[in-house]
């Protein structure tokens, strides 16, 4: 357990928020970058959970991205008020090898009005957590 995850993940969700507000009504998708690039070995994986904090359901793709804004994978959802999705990267590299990525989540036609995200790097061997990142907050360890 997290000792005052909740409060960090608001936090992330009021970021998101105010980031929206600039899109008024328009019916353009609106590209959130919340965190860096990620450093992530051959035994690791990543994922991008986003949990919908607004009264009405949106569409999102959930992205993980290279150093060179290249899309590695992603995963078009539509999340209903109050609910959850997430999308998993694993790299498929050789051992000592690893890769960057940086997770993105685009809101399609501006329909996400209040999303709290969240990503994990984490062991696919020993299923340990090596580092979270909560909006433009982390926890390593």
């Amino acid at each position: 357990v997290i000792a005052g995850a909740t409060g960090v993940l608001v936090a992330g969700a009021v970021a998101l928020a105010a980031t929206t507000a600039f899109a008024g009504t328009s019916s353009a998708n609106v590209t959130y970058k919340f965190a860096g690039l990620m450093g992530i070995a051959s035994s690791q994986a990543a994922t991008l959970n986003v949990v919908n904090v607004a009264s009405s359901s949106c569409t999102a793709k959930l992205q993980f991205v290279d150093a060179n804004r290249v899309v590695v994978a992603s995963s078009q959802v539509t999340i209903a008020s109050g609910h959850a999705a997430s999308l998993v990267y694993t790299p498929t590299l050789v051992p000592p090898n690893r890769t960057e990525v940086r997770p993105v989540v685009v809101s399609v036609g501006g329909s996400c009005k209040s999303l709290a995200p969240t990503v994990e790097v984490y062991s696919t061997v020993t299923g340990s957590t090596v580092v979270e990142e909560f909006g433009n907050q982390s926890r390593i360890g």
